[in-house]
């Protein structure tokens, strides 16, 4: 189910007076001051403390044919991979911009924008100290040269001075990169926002070999084939597939017309393997490439934000990201501190530099300023660490960096390793039972939803997982953890009953949805930073047709969530259904003093048990979660931003998942054309996901999808069903509406999206079609 903060803002009529009332109406922890909105950000004149130099470069440690090295003049790290090739932390190219590290300061005059160079470097506060695995620099910041320089129990008021320490450590040639944010110290009268970890480290320019990334040494060659553009690592929805979502496919229009150039498989590989088009990959969706060559003002300055529902950033499921230039590439991705980080990713044009990078951001302490005033809550005092893999070869590919971040992510405890139960060869659906728990939004009963099981299994689909959705109280809108009684216009207990015992029969697992995160009550809702309630809108899937658009609610406080988690989970596992779907949430809890942290770990406690319990089909997962979960579904299977020749989906969180849990787009009844969704499920991996009711003027209806869903089902399990755990190992746009992916055992499955034939090696790839080669 779709969820959406609502922004909600006090009206102050003077920010004095309301800072003398507003003690009484704030949460508990939360404090404020009076705030001019003052932009302060200075840079320095001296380049070369922007700049690497390897002159001053010294080796500080190896491991895994990588070594850690240490600029003497800027105090920045850089690394050389196995290859030879040096990533540093800094461009070796002059410039007056660039920095290690990057913090945002807010004070009772606005905020400050500080940076490790300008700040600390120029005024000679920073230390380095060495150790057998790295080293650190503590950095102490200011604006002020003078007040940089004086210890922290002398700084006078309204003088601001920031110390923070970032760790570089080198373990089995994966570079880590930290902060421990409890020994960060702030002046009085100011706070520390924000902090971003090496902004231009691997920085990319649009040259044939970028600034930031040399080869130390002899350069390596590669003798890898070139490919054409349309032959890069790039997929995602095409002309022909935009045409196709506005006509219905047809079979007979393929036939009769066999286009497109005839494409090798082995320029098809090479096109996998990476080519010659520098790129970032950025977790947008399912994940996306940012080429340097092709200026688009549309991707220039992107931000997104692993959780919670920040303005002005896009929601992503992963916080993985990487670099590829012909050759070599890094794969990074955030091991600690998840819970309030990001990544940013910026063309040159919005550096102002001429480079493009991508790195992590963390919101060390929640805040908002609104009407002249700042509310802040207690800072975050956990670690932030992100860890860095360098790539040579195919394995600096786009699908390369997935598989180097899934080994990161299991190795930090994110993921589950390989897992037999993740085969994505299994079915998984929904049935809408009420809209909104009353009979004049009926969708199905459950003797229906029984039926159509029957028939599912008589077509072949027996590996199946059904979510009963709507099934109590208040429908799909349930909330209150004290009626999740089953409505009798469904049929009542014994149909639900029926219901599960013809699904064990059959080899089919049955699901309730639940919600234990949400509240009707106002008296129970968590607290924003300005004292509102925190509202979220439950979207409804069958509207126009069947009920309103959604139903306001109040996320649920976060003194009440263990409680209220377990008597679901009690009530859930009475009903003896095979397991839950829970929705994945993140949100704070100011009320309670509770940051995103705590709230995830709550629910985290929750989402283990239920996996404990039984199957645990996770809605829209944030990445944490999946390792608990059957199954996750409405994972976004294409980017939130539109594609272009600059900017084209990747399948990073797929191949990220693929293995350790079974992963589902949104239903694919629910689009245009469910047969080009089918399609994506094959492209994508994805396990086929569909929403069904009994309601003839529902999108849903079964009969609209039934046959063609199920059909092409069987025969995706029949053909591909022993891929069902192999990785992704590749990816390529081959041309115009036609995609290859790679699997880990060599098959390659095409995908045409084409109303026409596409000849690969001789072998044509039908209209609307796929067609696999071993």
């Amino acid at each position: 189910m779709d969820r959406r903060f609502k922004k909600t803002a006090g009206v102050l009529l003077a920010a004095i007076l309301f800072l003398l009332c507003a003690c009484e109406k704030l949460p508990a922890g939360v404090e404020t001051f009076p705030f001019a909105g003052g932009i302060f950000a200075t840079t320095g004149a001296a380049p070369s403390l922007h700049t690497a130099s390897p002159e001053r470069y010294r080796t500080v440690t190896s491991s895994e044919w990588v070594t850690l090295l240490y600029d003497d003049g800027t105090c920045a790290p850089a690394v050389t991979d196995a290859k030879g090739v040096r990533w540093s932390a800094l461009p070796e190219e002059e410039n007056a911009s660039a920095a290690v590290l990057r913090v945002s300061v807010i004070g009772g005059k606005g905020r400050y924008y500080l940076n490790s160079q300008d700040h600390s470097v120029a005024y000679g506060t920073c230390q380095t100290d060495f150790s057998a695995q790295g080293f650190s620099v503590t950095y102490v910041l200011s604006d002020s040269p003078d007040a940089a320089k004086k210890d922290a129990g002398n700084v006078g008021d309204g003088e601001l001075r920031v110390s923070v320490t970032v760790a570089y450590t080198l373990t089995d040639g994966v570079l880590r990169a930290s902060v421990d944010c409890a020994k960060i110290t702030v002046s009085g009268g100011f706070l520390l926002e924000s902090l971003s970890l090496l902004p231009y480290f691997g920085a990319l320019k649009n040259d044939t070999v970028p600034a930031s990334v040399t080869p130390a040494g002899e350069p390596e060659t590669e003798t890898a084939e070139a490919v054409t553009e349309t032959e890069t690592e790039t997929t995602g929805p095409s002309a022909a597939e935009e045409t196709a979502k506005t006509e219905e496919p047809s079979s007979a229009a393929g036939e009769e017309k066999d286009d497109g150039p005839s494409q090798t498989v082995a320029s098809v590989l090479s096109a996998a393997a990476g080519g010659d088009r520098s790129f970032l990959l950025v977790p947008d969706g399912c994940g996306a490439v940012m080429y340097i060559d092709t200026p688009d003002a549309a991707t220039s300055n992107l931000s997104f934000r692993l959780y919670g529902d920040a303005e002005g950033e896009i929601r992503a499921s992963i916080g993985c990201f990487g670099i590829h230039r012909p050759g070599a590439g890094v794969a990074a991705a955030i091991t600690a501190g998840d819970t309030v980080g990001g990544i940013q990713a910026m063309r040159d044009s919005a550096n102002g530099d001429g480079y493009f990078t991508v790195y992590p951001s963390f919101t060390v302490t929640p805040s908002v300023q609104t009407e002249g005033v700042c509310y802040y809550a207690a800072p975050y005092t956990g670690e932030l660490a992100v860890d860095y893999q360098f790539l040579s070869g195919e394995q600096s590919s786009a699908m390369g960096i997935a598989a180097a971040c899934r080994e990161t992510l299991i190795r930090a405890g994110y993921l589950r390793s390989d897992t037999g139960a993740a085969s994505s060869s299994r079915l998984l659906t929904s049935f809408v039972l009420s809209v909104n728990g009353k009979k004049d939004t009926l969708a199905s009963t459950l003797e229906q939803a029984e039926e159509l099981l029957g028939v599912m299994n008589g077509k072949g689909a027996g590996e199946v997982t059904a979510v009963l959705e709507g099934l109590f109280g208040d429908g799909l809108f349930q909330t209150d953890s004290s009626s999740l009684r089953v409505r009798g216009f469904l049929g009542g207990k014994q149909a639900l009953q029926s219901l599960l015992e013809a699904a064990k029969a059959q080899g089919a697992k049955v699901c309730v949805e639940a919600d234990p995160f949400v509240t009707s009550s106002a008296s129970r809702a968590a607290k924003t930073l300005t004292g509102e309630n925190a509202e979220v809108f439950l979207k409804n899937p069958l509207y126009p047709a069947v009920g309103g658009e959604g139903a306001s609610r109040f996320f649920l406080r976060a003194d009440r969530l263990q409680k209220n988690i377990q008597t679901v989970l009690d009530k859930l596992s009475g009903l003896g259904a095979d397991g839950c779907a829970v929705p994945a949430v993140s949100y704070a809890d100011h009320g309670c003093g509770a940051d995103v942290s705590a709230v995830a770990a709550a629910a985290d406690e929750m989402y283990a048990g239920a996996g404990a319990w039984g199957l645990l089909v996770v809605e829209n997962a944030d990445l944490a979660r999946a390792k608990y979960a059957a199954a996750v579904c409405d994972i976004p299977l294409a980017p939130s931003m539109p594609q272009s020749e600059a900017y084209r989906a990747a399948p990073l969180l797929p191949a990220v998942l693929r293995g350790s849990t079974v992963y589902a787009g949104t239903p694919v009844n629910e689009g245009q054309t469910a047969k080009l969704e089918l399609l994506r499920c094959v492209e994508y991996g994805a396990a086929v996901y569909a929403r069904w009711d009994f309601n003839a003027s529902s999108p849903c209806f079964y009969e609209r999808s039934f046959s063609e869903v199920t059909e092409f089902y069987a025969r995706m399990k029949a053909e591909l069903g022993d891929l069902a755990d192999a990785r992704i190992t590749g990816h390529a746009m081959v041309q115009d509406g036609l995609y290859a992916t790679m699997f880990g055992n060599g098959s390659i499955v095409f995908v045409n999206y084409n109303n026409f034939s596409v000849i690969v090696d001789q072998i044509a790839v039908p209209p609307y079609d796929f067609l696999r080669i071993n």
